[in-house]
């Protein structure tokens, strides 16, 4: 396949990515973090996607597209090796914020480009497929090669694998014909129905990847036990990639999405228990739920035939950044002055709103 390499490189990009923001929560909380830092953690690395998605509305030259995926793995690598030598917490919400800069850059450019080379949706399933592979396996290796090898030479470990993805990114565009190669785009329709489900999973992640690891840590959840929880949820979240990478049926996918956002309520469990094997459920039906919740607005912004790709994409990114930035910090205060259970029960009840809100809106204006 000549894609291979742009392939790769979101393999490698992805698998590095996730073993830093894996670290993070339990590596600050070693440093003295509290939950409230940790919810400002969560804001600052997703509120790029609040602002810059207005820049990325009507991008429709893939050169350009294809530049700024090589600029934002730059930021996100040096940001990354960076905090090798930080260990002042608020010297690392600024090295923090610009990881959050380069990565929303990585994200929504990589959707633009593989969106754009495959109008058909096929090579947007791989994309999807392979960072849920990437995220599937980074939380238990990064948890073993901290306790072998500790916090430190893992950012090592996640900057080595950002690098290689640099360079087998370069590779594609010296191997691919025509890939950067301007795509006219026909029509101009926003699918607002297909990002409710996005909206939805950003509410969960807002608690589950920021201040969640670090709540099971303070908890007795040692660093090998926070990576099979957060595996569990990688697993299945690939698994529900591979699931829909082959569907085709518009209604069928709006199907999904809704029973994802019910599926994604779960996230209330903490405010009863943290019992080992009801976490691991917890999180295997939230990785199940987010990749629908994810891939597949992606999927169906694709195959519609007049969507307008780039900025789809751009409100896709918007609604997803927004929920995962302001509830991370909202839920980071609530934690730390109200308790650190209060959170959970508290995004199931906003899920729920969530969707009688998408139910009375899909009857009046999504048709």
């Amino acid at each position: 396949m000549k894609e291979k390499y742009i392939i790769a490189h979101v393999f490698f990009f992805a698998f590095g990515y996730s073993m830093v923001s894996f670290e993070l929560p339990p590596f600050l909380t070693l440093l003295g973090a509290n939950q409230l830092y940790l919810g400002e953690m969560g804001f600052l690395l997703m509120l790029p996607n609040i602002f810059l998605p207005i820049f990325f509305l009507n991008l429709r030259d893939q050169s350009i597209v294809y530049r700024l995926i090589i600029l934002s793995v730059l930021i996100t690598d040096f940001s990354v090796l960076s905090i090798y030598f930080v260990r002042s917490l608020q010297l690392m919400l600024l090295l923090i914020f610009t990881i959050g800069v380069g990565q929303f850059i990585w994200w929504i450019t990589t959707e633009i480009f593989f969106s754009n080379l495959s109008r058909d949706s096929r090579l947007i399933n791989i994309y999807s497929s392979v960072w849920g592979m990437a995220y599937f396996l980074s939380p238990i290796t990064s948890s073993y090669s901290i306790a072998i090898f500790g916090y430190l030479n893992n950012l090592i470990l996640s900057f080595t694998l950002i690098l290689i993805s640099l360079f087998l990114l370069l590779l594609f565009r010296e191997r691919v014909q025509g890939a950067v190669e301007n795509i006219p785009h026909n029509g101009g329709r926003v699918y607002l129905e297909s990002f409710f489900p996005s909206f939805a999973a950003g509410l969960v992640f807002s608690v589950f990847y920021s201040i969640f690891p670090g709540f099971l840590f303070k908890s007795g959840y040692n660093i090998i036990l926070l990576g099979y929880v957060m595996t569990a949820a990688s697993l299945f979240r690939l698994i529900g990639f591979f699931l829909v990478i082959n569907l085709t049926d518009t209604r069928m996918m709006e199907r999904i999405m809704n029973v994802s956002m019910f599926l994604m309520a779960v996230i209330f469990l903490p405010f009863f228990t943290i019992n080992i094997y009801a976490i691991i459920a917890m999180s295997a039906l939230i990785g199940l739920a987010s990749s629908a919740g994810i891939s597949i607005p992606l999927i169906y912004i694709s195959r519609k035939g007049d969507s307008h790709i780039s900025r789809n994409i751009s409100i896709y990114e918007l609604s997803f950044g927004t929920s995962v930035s302001l509830f991370s910090l909202l839920f980071g205060a609530v934690s730390e002055y109200m308790g650190p259970r209060v959170p959970y029960i508290l995004n199931s009840v906003i899920i729920i709103s969530i969707i009688f809100i998408y139910m009375f809106l899909k009857k009046r204006m999504f048709k």
